[in-house]
């Protein structure tokens, strides 16, 4: 957290205790939170061991997820 808080002071990197939820798609727990003063919430969530299959339904929920803003990040090997 202290080294992405140092790329951009102005941006505040947080944990997230945020739970995302899609109506009918699911829920997302994402891992860290960007907040900008006057922008909306960016969220995060890091795909460690998921599967192909978790990581298309992610894919899913972000298309279905309206105004949210997220990015996931997974491995190659997904």
């Amino acid at each position: 957290l202290a080294a992405l808080a140092r790329l951009s002071p102005e941006v505040a990197v947080e944990r997230a205790d945020e739970i995302l939820h899609v109506p009918g798609v699911g829920v997302v727990l994402p891992d860290l939170v960007f907040r900008a003063p006057g922008a909306a919430p960016v969220f995060f969530e890091l795909l460690g061991y998921h599967s192909r299959e978790a990581v298309w339904r992610r894919v899913e929920w972000a298309r279905r997820g309206g105004a949210t803003r997220i990015l996931f990040a997974a491995s190659s090997r997904l």
